[in-house]
């Protein structure tokens, strides 16, 4: 059990390290694109 713990907190660890950097540019993304789309509606409605 324990080296299955052990293999269980490896790979937890490298997703972790993979999805980090991939996590915060989705999340820039996904504000970048409500800031568009806000401002796009923005300038629709008078």
């Amino acid at each position: 059990m324990e080296t299955v713990t052990g293999r269980v907190a490896a790979q937890v660890a490298s997703i972790a390290r993979y999805t980090g950097p991939l996590l915060i540019v989705l999340v820039s993304a996904s504000c970048g694109f409500v800031i568009g789309v806000t401002a796009s509606t923005v300038r629709i409605t008078p």
